[in-house]
């Protein structure tokens, strides 16, 4: 697991190097060289010499220095949007610990308008003590958002929940989360990001939650993949309407997601959850459960990779891998 300071390190390397890469692909510059020239040309000197660029470029790029506000601004007018990349709420909260109910509020204010009503419904529900149903209703509402604002609510909202030690909902939150990641992550993927974005997530929400009966088996390259199978499903919908807008996307990525087009899907796009039993020999319900997941993972995964379309539950492929893992009978549901 990453050490605390590593975690800090990572965000703030993260949060420079996607800044840097969001300026480079906007204003079409190829290199750090180029943005220099470009954003820091030679001055003149008192004695009327020309002063070489700082060469703070190279730096930004590796995340190794932080800009100035000035420079910000500059570059901001050149390219519209990377003001607010840099300054994502997002970047806050991934170094937030021990987050209460009662301290969210002060990160709400930060927030996009959608995505503050959202945790905000979420907030009043957990102050008020009435029902809370985060994974079809605010939940829904965030992954469909798919940008950096609605991962800094669904992270806020995973952190009171571990605060609270509350396992289950921190399952449920990190699901949310990597839904919402596999949405967001491909701007990540365009900027080549991808894998340090993942190992951030993986350090901060995966790793420290509480999973029932196993290991979460998330890696980067399985993040990666999932990025490229949700574009590559997403390409064969037909009956989800135009999809011009980003936002007719997301929606048609979060209906795949939440299996509406298909149970490979579902599965296919969930956490895959290794089998794990800490506390001795599972019972037979525990066991049945494991191996279930694991086994509707693998399943939807396949198909998703193989670009096949698969018919829940018993297709030739959810025989041969219920054979193939020593599922048996279990794998007929």
């Amino acid at each position: 697991m990453m050490k605390k300071n590593g975690l800090n390190v990572s965000v703030k390397e993260l949060k420079v190097r996607y800044w840097y890469e969001g300026v480079r692909l906007r204003t079409g510059e190829q290199s750090a060289y180029g943005l220099e020239k470009r954003f820091e040309p030679k001055k003149i000197n008192q004695d009327g010499e020309k002063q070489a660029p700082p060469k703070k470029w190279p730096r930004y790029k590796r995340g190794k220095v932080m800009p100035c506000p000035d420079m910000v601004t500059v570059v901001e007018n050149a390219a519209p949007g990377s003001l607010r990349e840099l300054n994502s709420p997002l970047w806050k909260v991934l170094l937030v610990e021990n987050m209460t109910i009662r301290r969210v509020e002060r990160y709400i204010d930060l927030l996009e308008p959608k995505v503050r009503r959202a945790i905000r419904n979420w907030r009043r529900a957990e102050v008020d003590g009435t029902q809370n149903h985060v994974r079809y209703s605010q939940g829904q509402t965030l992954v469909r958002a798919g940008n950096l604002d609605a991962l800094a609510a669904l992270v806020l909202m995973w952190e009171v929940y571990r605060h609270e030690a509350r396992d289950e909902d921190m399952r449920t939150l990190a699901d949310l989360i990597y839904k919402c990641m596999l949405i967001t992550g491909e701007s990540f993927k365009h900027r080549e990001l991808a894998t340090e974005f993942f190992e951030v997530f993986n350090a901060k929400i995966f790793s420290r939650t509480v999973w029932e009966n196993g290991r979460c088996q998330l890696d980067a390259e399985v993040f990666t993949h999932g990025v490229s199978m949700l574009n590559d499903v997403l390409s064969k919908v037909v009956d989800e309407g135009p999809l011009h807008a980003q936002d007719d996307i997301y929606r048609a990525k979060q209906h795949l997601m939440y299996g509406k087009k298909g149970f490979d899907c579902l599965f296919g796009f969930s956490i895959p959850v290794v089998p794990a039993w800490k506390a001795g020999p599972p019972t037979r319900s525990q066991y049945q459960d494991g191996m279930l997941k694991l086994l509707q993972w693998l399943w939807g995964w396949t198909h998703l990779r193989t670009q096949t379309m698969g018919r829940f539950p018993h297709d030739d492929l959810w025989e041969r891998i219920s054979t193939q893992i020593g599922v048996g009978r279990l794998g007929r549901i």
